[in-house]
């Protein structure tokens, strides 16, 4: 299990890395301070002999993500909190639960 945690940490970091790595660098094609990663396609999954793998991890596929605007650098704690400070943000887990929102999301036919 933890094998195929690392693994998967891994394959997210290399995966970003690389994204990251294709944003444009013109300045005429991006917001200030942020950065254009272009669409790409990746392979997600497991092989099917990666014995260490779970379930549903496999198989192998084909995954297309839209480009979008990434920040070029990372936004600390302390720029959260004034952030958060500034414009009274909740973030979904301190949010009230709306149960006519949350029903909307539960497969039909449930109980």
């Amino acid at each position: 299990m933890r094998k195929s945690f690392s693994k998967c940490i891994n394959i997210i970091s290399i995966l970003l890395v690389l994204l990251i790595q294709s944003c444009k660098k013109d300045k005429s094609n991006s917001l200030e301070g942020m950065g254009w990663v272009e669409t790409k396609t990746f392979l997600q999954g497991a092989k099917a002999n990666d014995q260490y793998a779970m379930l549903r991890e496999k198989p192998a596929h084909q995954v297309k993500v839209d480009g979008f605007f990434i920040d070029i650098t990372e936004v600390t704690n302390k720029q959260f909190k004034a952030f958060v400070n500034a414009t009274g943000y909740l973030t979904i887990a301190e949010r009230k639960i709306d149960w006519e929102e949350m029903k909307t999301q539960l497969p039909k036919g449930s109980p």
